[in-house]
């Protein structure tokens, strides 16, 4: 972290802090520990930033993900290793962090088909949570 512009993580450590027990929460919510972190690498690879995306690559393979398909996440649209209700949900996790069509039904609806209501709202926070993230890493360059 030599180049980073401030050391946020003390300059408003208790705010920081609280947004990193968030993390713990997810973790142990709907989603689980590999899907989490599958949605904040996918996050993470659209926003750019190289610090998370390495971070959550690890996390993935440390909740039993294989490098196949952590390798082929940006791919997953064309990839036979994501189940149709993956593909759902990381269609559903690229449109909340772009917003270029603000999350049409067609993005939107097919969740239903696979998860709950409780899941869907977990997942929201989720990409919302890391995009949060994402934005103050790359912001203060770390």
């Amino acid at each position: 972290m030599k180049n980073l512009r401030l050391p946020y993580h003390q300059l408003a450590a208790n705010a920081f802090n609280q947004l990193l027990a968030t993390k713990h929460t997810l973790f142990d919510g709907q989603l689980g520990h590999a899907m989490s972190a599958l949605v904040w690498l996918r996050v993470s690879q659209i926003n750019g930033c190289h610090f998370c995306i390495d971070k959550h690559g690890k996390e993935a393979l440390e909740a039993g993900e294989s490098a196949a398909r952590i390798e082929q996440l940006a791919r997953f649209r064309d990839s036979a290793l994501f189940s149709p209700a993956e593909k759902a949900a990381f269609a559903f996790a690229e449109a909340v962090t772009t917003l270029e069509d603000r999350v049409p039904d067609a993005v939107f609806l097919p969740l239903k088909d696979y998860y709950s209501d409780r899941w869907i709202a977990e997942l929201t926070v989720t990409v919302g949570f890391m995009n949060a993230l994402n934005r103050i890493a790359i912001t203060m360059r770390q």
